[in-house]
Parts: C-alpha cells; sequence; structure tokens
C-alpha cells in the first residue's frame, strides 16, 4: 500500500477520535483514498479504509452512509486472512 494511504487512514482514524467535529473534513480525504486504491490488490486496506469512511459517515449523522460503505465490503470479508475476518475471536473462545 502506498505510503500516503497509509498516511491519510492513520491521519483520519486519529483525527476522528480526537476532533469528532472534524468528521466531515475526514470523510472526504478517505473518500479520495478509497478511489486511488479502487484498482488496487489491497484488499485489507480497502476494507479498513470502508470501516474508517463508514465511522465517519456515522460521526457526520449519516447512519444510511455508514451502511452503504459497510454494504459494500462485506461480501469481501471472506478474502481477509482468518485472524482478521469478523467474528474470529468469538469462534475460537
Amino acid at each position: 500500500m502506498p505510503v500516503r494511504a497509509r498516511a491519510v487512514m492513520t491521519q483520519a482514524e486519529v483525527l476522528s477520535a480526537v476532533q469528532p467535529s472534524r468528521a466531515e473534513q475526514c470523510r472526504t480525504q478517505l473518500l479520495i483514498m478509497q478511489k486511488e486504491l479502487r484498482w488496487s490488490d489491497a484488499p485489507v486496506e480497502q476494507i479498513e479504509l470502508t470501516y474508517l469512511s463508514a465511522r465517519a459517515e456515522l460521526l457526520c449523522g449519516r447512519p444510511e452512509g455508514a451502511a452503504g460503505q459497510l454494504s459494500t465490503v462485506s461480501a469481501r470479508i471472506e478474502v481477509l486472512p482468518r485472524l482478521l475476518q469478523p467474528g474470529h475471536h468469538l469462534s475460537t473462545v
């Protein structure tokens, strides 16, 4: 993954946690990065971008946007390594 993409994701994650009022700015940056990585072979990063975008949508008061973001990634969850798949840790308890 390009260094720039990781920097954008880290900045958005920290900024939205520390200053939720700047969630719109984070959302915009994440959507741009999603478009740039759309055709890359980086499924984990694409899923992480989608998660962060959904979180930003929620902080902006748009639950429909968050649901839309998450629905685009739900079919690709199985391409993640087993340890990163949702529910993995619950099934090992």
